[in-house]
C-alpha cells in the first residue's frame, strides 16, 4: 500500500510551444482538464496533472502530463493575475470616451445580460465636468461612482445587485478587465 502512494508519476503526453507569447508572458500558467475522472476518491478529480511546466528559451515551453487523449479533454493557457488592467472605457479621442456598463450582479442568471454601450462626448468648458476629465486625463471618481451606481441601479433594480450606495467594489468590478485564457480542445483520434 504505501509503495503504492510513494510512486512518482510519470509523464505520458506533453507538448513543445513556440511563440512569442511566452516572451512577453514567462509565467503564463497551463492548466488541463480530463473527459472523466478515473476515481471518484482521486484528489486530481477532473484535473490532469501538469508534472512539468519549464522554459527551455525564452519562446519555448516544455509541458508534461499525466494522461493521454482521450483521457485529456482540454489545455488552458491562462495570463497570471498580476497581469490583470483596468480601464474606464473602450474607445477615448480627444472629443468622446465610449464606455461600456457591465451587468455586475449577485445572481449567476443577470451575470449574463448584455453590456451598455455609452458615448460621453467632452463638455464645453462652461458645462460641469462628466465622469471623466479630459484636461487632466483623470477619472472623475466621485461622478464615475456615482454614474456606476446609477447605471446599476437603472438595470437591476434598487435592492437587487446587494448594494445601497456607490462602493468601491462596484468601481472595481466596472473598471476590470477580464483575465485573458485560450482554451484547446484535444481532439480524439476518431473524430480525425
Amino acid at each position: 500500500m504505501i509503495n503504492k502512494c510513494l510512486v512518482e508519476p510519470i509523464p505520458t503526453y506533453g507538448f513543445l510551444m513556440r511563440s512569442r507569447l511566452l516572451s512577453e508572458f514567462p509565467d503564463l500558467t497551463v492548466s488541463a482538464t480530463v473527459a472523466k475522472p478515473v476515481n471518484v476518491n482521486d484528489d486530481a478529480k477532473s484535473k490532469a496533472r501538469i508534472l512539468v511546466q519549464r522554459l527551455l528559451a525564452e519562446n519555448i515551453m516544455l509541458v508534461l502530463l499525466d494522461r493521454t487523449p482521450p483521457e485529456l479533454k482540454s489545455v488552458r493557457f491562462t495570463l497570471p493575475p498580476h497581469h490583470q488592467t483596468f480601464s474606464i472605457g473602450t474607445e477615448f479621442t480627444n472629443e468622446k470616451l465610449v464606455v461600456v456598463w457591465k451587468p455586475i450582479s449577485t445572481s449567476p442568471s443577470d451575470a449574463r445580460e448584455k453590456r451598455k454601450q455609452e458615448t460621453i462626448l467632452r463638455p464645453a468648458p462652461e458645462d460641469p465636468p462628466t465622469i471623466f476629465d479630459w484636461d487632466s486625463r483623470c477619472i472623475n471618481i466621485e461622478a464615475f461612482a456615482n454614474a456606476t451606481w446609477e447605471n446599476l441601479r437603472e438595470r437591476s433594480g434598487e435592492d437587487k445587485n446587494g448594494e445601497h450606495s456607490p462602493s468601491s467594489s462596484i468601481m472595481a468590478l466596472q473598471l476590470s478587465e477580464p483575465v485573458f485564457m485560450l482554451d484547446i480542445v484535444v481532439s480524439s483520434p476518431d473524430a480525425v
